[in-house]
Formats: C-alpha cells, sequence, structure tokens
C-alpha cells in the first residue's frame, strides 16, 4: 500500500505529545536529520523529500528514509538498524512529514517501504499514531490505484 500525505491547516498539535527526535531540517525543509539512541550507539538518519510528479499544479513529493552511510547523502533504506527505537524513530519521520507539509502546503507527500516488511511496520507505525496524524493531514492509502482512508485493521497485500 501506498500511503499519501496531504496538507490540512494544522500546527504540530498532537504530534508533539509523541515520544520523538530532534530534527535538524535543510534550510528549505526538503531533508530533516536526527540520531537514533540505541543499544547500537547514535545512528545518523535522514529523511529526504524528492520531487516525483508535477500533477497539474500539485507537486507530489516522494519520502525517502533510513540511516545515512558515512561518506553520503542519501537515505539508506535497507539499512536495518535494530536500535530499539522503532516507534520513536516513525514518530520522528512524521513530524518531518508535519514540517515539510508546513512549509510546502501545496504538495502531496506519498510513502511506501522498500520492502513488503518494511510497508507492514511503517503501516502498523501509523496506525498506532493514527489519531494524532489525522488530526493534521490527511491520511489516505492507495490500493489498486484506488486511494481510500487510511485505516487501522485494514492491512492487506496489494
Amino acid at each position: 500500500m501506498v500511503l499519501l500525505f496531504l496538507a490540512a491547516p494544522f500546527s504540530l498539535g498532537p504530534l508533539v505529545n509523541l515520544a520523538s527526535y530532534p530534527l535538524t531540517p535543510s534550510p528549505q525543509r526538503y531533508a530533516f536529520r536526527f540520531a537514533s539512541e540505541g543499544p547500537r550507539g547514535s545512528l545518523a538518519k535522514l529523511v529526504q523529500f524528492s520531487l516525483v510528479e508535477q500533477a497539474g499544479t500539485i507537486p507530489v513529493y516522494n519520502l525517502a528514509f533510513g540511516d545515512v552511510r558515512p561518506g553520503h547523502n542519501e537515505p539508506d533504506d535497507l539499512a536495518i538498524s535494530a536500535n530499539g527505537d522503532t516507534e520513536k524513530v516513525l514518530a520522528t519521520v512524521a513530524q518531518a512529514v508535519m514540517l515539510f507539509l508546513e512549509a510546502h502546503p501545496e504538495a502531496v507527500v506519498f510513502a511506501t517501504g522498500s520492502t513488503p516488511a518494511r510497508t507492514r511496520l511503517y503501516q502498523m507505525g501509523l496506525a498506532r499514531m493514527l489519531p494524532a496524524v489525522q488530526a493534521e493531514v490527511y491520511l489516505l492509502g492507495v490500493a489498486a490505484g484506488e486511494p481510500e482512508m487510511f485505516e487501522t485493521g485494514r492491512m492487506r497485500r496489494f
């Protein structure tokens, strides 16, 4: 399932109550860096938004996210961190999405995992954060090319 985040008039409201890491944004908020802290130490992470399509007047951005390997400026979306802080990392990514949409309210963001297992992990994480996320943005899932409101308990294979 592909997830779409559509801007709505919002503040970070309920999301600020979720445990998350401090974010360091790029000047125009197309990228956000943070560090995951856990048993494996401090791991550099990057959330990056890349324009993939201009649908009429609506810019559509891909959300890429993962570990940053030394000497690289791209997220490694196949890295397995196993740092024991998945929910905190996902809440931090959600805050990055909100800050991106605050800076780019005309944008639509889509996200999917780099593997089916990661997509499932992200769906489960979003389901736990759903009230906080849906208070701030319209969250849609796209299955078989059809958008629908994202709902908990509707984890399906597509």
